[in-house]
């Protein structure tokens, strides 16, 4: 049975917001000393029902559309140090079970990098016909 009427967000909405936003500190903060994932951004983390897994959803901060190889290597670095990650996050979250954390390309992202340049194209072609 649901209590609270929808309008607040589930736990594990809460807990993956939290978490988004500890690791981008940690980021920022140069706890990530791969140069492979330089540009780094967190853009979400999706938290399994029982909070014991994290699939984190990273980019690059970059304005061109970065290569296959360039994502594998920002993925690999994260994983590398994803248990120095996690023990920094531990006193962080109070969470009774620490999440593992899973790291994946956000290709969401790309769709939309690729249709910004596609409507920059129309735009410069309506503003210079042929």
């Amino acid at each position: 049975m649901s209590m609270g009427g929808g309008t607040k967000p589930k736990r594990t909405d809460r807990v993956a917001e939290q978490l988004r936003a500890e690791l981008m500190e940690l980021v920022l903060r140069g706890e990530v000393r791969d140069p492979r994932a330089a540009g780094l951004h967190i853009a979400g983390v999706i938290m399994t029902p029982d909070l014991r897994q994290a699939k984190v959803q990273v980019r690059l901060t970059q304005e061109k559309e970065p290569t296959s190889t360039q994502k594998q290597q920002v993925v690999d670095a994260l994983k590398k140090a994803s248990g120095h990650l996690r023990r920094l996050l531990g006193p962080r979250l109070g969470l009774r079970y620490l999440p593992e954390l899973r790291f994946y390309w956000d290709d969401g992202g790309d769709h939309s990098l690729r249709l910004h340049e596609v409507l920059a194209e129309i735009e410069q072609d309506i503003k210079e016909p042929s």
